[in-house]
């Protein structure tokens, strides 16, 4: 490697966040009773969450911020997700170098709203 080269990041099979809607579809089948649609949903929020897929973390606190539209208990679950997230795939390390697919912006909407958000809840159990 080159000074001033950057370390490629590890190459990912899990498929990209790409949308709100994707990760609520996905939050809402891990609550069903089936149990094939609810470990496939929960096996792809452990790879978004272990991958620390860009759009995860924001897609999460977007979900529990919709407190008028969506119901309690999938809000509170996207809120123990993102909780899990920030504290397991917020920041990885390989070798003695440290990287995250979180981008910096992602991180500081995240800083910024998780306050604001666990004030604003009407929910005592979300918050």
């Amino acid at each position: 490697m080159f000074p001033g080269q950057q370390q490629a990041l590890p190459a990912s099979n899990v498929p990209p966040v790409e949308s709100v809607e994707q990760v609520l579809n996905t939050i809402q089948a891990s609550l069903v009773v089936d149990q094939d649609t609810r470990t496939r949903a929960e096996s792809l929020l452990r790879a978004w969450e272990s991958d620390a897929c860009p759009g995860f973390l924001s897609s999460l606190m977007q979900i529990v911020e919709r407190a008028t539209v969506i119901d309690e208990p999938t809000r509170l679950l996207a809120a123990v997700v993102a909780k899990n997230a920030v504290g397991s795939s917020w920041r990885k390390t390989l070798g003695s170098r440290e990287w995250s697919r979180v981008p910096d912006g992602e991180k500081q909407a995240v800083r910024d709203g998780a306050a604001t958000l666990m004030m604003a809840d009407p929910s005592e159990r979300v918050a």
